[in-house]
């Protein structure tokens, strides 16, 4: 047995070549240990990355024969004979008006104003509403009521105020004017 004291050992040089590889070593451990662990670590949050792509894909391949049945439902109810076909619910309000003003002339009354009431929103649609005074002879108001509530695309009267106008007070009128005051509204399909 070879029992050499330790400096003449240390500096042998087997100890030199012992102490670098020793350092190698550590280096490696060091250094190559957490790389490795870490390209583990990469690949594993990889992996997982792509299963859960797979689940989203497989999920977004349910969803879309109803997002294309939620549109077709869509168009179809944007498309009903009684809602205001306009593109905006300003452009709605104008329709209404004009609609309104029409059927006014049509049955021998007269607008003496309108006021666009604001918009509102119920189930999906949007209620586009105007207030108007009109004056019109008693004879019509039924034929005007009448071509407004029969009207398409709907037309709804609510908040209706009618009273005698000046000529009834004591007057012999045949057909005295009558003050009214309602409030039409129409609907709108509001995701057009």
């Amino acid at each position: 047995m070879n029992l050499l004291p330790l400096t003449q050992r240390l500096n042998s040089p087997n100890a030199a070549r012992w102490a670098a590889g020793a350092a190698l070593t550590l280096v490696l451990v060091l250094i190559a240990t957490p790389l490795i662990l870490g390209f583990r670590v990469q690949a594993q949050e990889r992996t997982h990355t792509l299963r859960l792509l797979a689940v989203l894909q497989a999920e977004a391949a349910e969803a879309l024969p109803f997002r294309e049945r939620l549109k077709e439902l869509t168009t179809q109810t944007a498309n009903l004979p009684g809602a205001l076909q306009a593109k905006t619910a300003a452009l709605g309000q104008s329709l209404l008006q004009q609609t309104i003003e029409s059927l006014v002339t049509a049955n021998g009354a007269n607008v003496r104003s309108a006021q666009m009431l604001p918009i509102t929103k119920q189930n999906g649609f949007d209620v586009v509403a105007v207030q108007y005074d009109l004056t019109v002879p008693m004879s019509r108001l039924g034929d005007l009521t009448y071509a407004v509530e029969s009207h398409t695309p709907y037309l709804f009267i609510s908040d209706a105020t009618i009273s005698g106008g000046q000529d009834m007070a004591g007057s012999s009128v045949q057909d005295p004017q009558l003050e009214v005051r309602w409030t039409v509204r129409a609907y709108r399909w509001g995701a057009v």
